[in-house]
């Protein structure tokens, strides 16, 4: 433990200057080392699940959290109808954009 927290302190000292402070929408303009392979595979992850419309839409949640409850979609909620909480909203996936980005990243990375 005492190993892994001088290196979380290592990494919170480096990253606490940084600009911008968050993490850019897509990998594109990023550099990976050896090391950062399980956080590029994490964030694979999550381009796939956007791929498939299960990002959920933020925004509208924080803007109705106050009047709002929302149920994390299932196969259930497709089968029958009648439930009392809505679906939590989540981000209309855009096909045709995707593709192409998809396309592009490919073609990127083999050459």
């Amino acid at each position: 433990m005492e190993r892994n927290q001088v290196v979380a302190f290592q990494d919170r000292d480096v990253l606490s200057g940084l600009h911008p402070p968050l993490t850019p929408e897509t990998t594109k303009n990023e550099f990976f080392v050896t090391m950062d392979k399980p956080i590029k595979r994490y964030r694979d992850l999550l381009d796939d699940w956007e791929n498939k419309g299960w990002r959920i839409n933020s925004e509208e949640v924080r803007k109705n959290q106050k009047t709002h409850a929302y149920a994390i979609p299932s196969p259930a909620r497709r089968r029958s109808k009648g439930w009392v909480l809505d679906s939590i909203p989540l981000i209309k996936h855009n096909f045709e954009e995707n593709y192409f980005i998809s396309v592009t990243f490919s073609y990127d990375l083999t050459s």
